[in-house]
């Protein structure tokens, strides 16, 4: 489950239903927000509570759909699209992604889920991170 207060208009999600005896599965691969209400949150193909929606982990596979270039196995970056943009570097240890510099270095709390990445490029660039999915 997300919280709608971690969510932005743009993120990407992954829809669930409830199976009556509890378990959650994929009702949907994934689905971008469109819209964030109290206890709701629309997507292009409908309305879901809250308790319905869960978190993409980031992968490797994932960063690199998002434009990002490896620099080594562990460092990728992701170039600036104008020159007062900064270039967005992140590093892979153990199973979380951090925000990093050229010089390496954990420069954030752990980046586990790919609506955290985009909030944060957002946070950074002021521009959408778009992702291939």
């Amino acid at each position: 489950m997300i919280s709608g207060k971690d969510l932005r208009i743009g993120n990407i999600i992954r829809c669930t239903h409830h199976l009556p005896i509890g378990f959650r599965v994929p009702l949907m691969i994934h689905s971008n927000v469109t819209e964030i209400r109290e206890g709701m949150v629309g997507t292009g193909e409908g309305f879901y509570k809250f308790a319905d929606i869960v978190p993409i982990p980031l992968t490797v596979d994932i960063l690199l759909k998002a434009g990002a270039k490896s620099i080594t196995e562990t460092e990728y970056i992701i170039s600036k699209i104008a020159e007062k943009d900064p270039d967005v570097y992140i590093l892979k240890d153990m199973n979380s992604f951090y925000l990093s510099i050229a010089q390496g270095g954990k420069y954030s709390i752990g980046v586990d889920y790919l609506h955290q990445l985009q909030n944060l490029y957002y946070v950074l660039t002021g521009r959408e991170l778009n992702v291939n999915i």
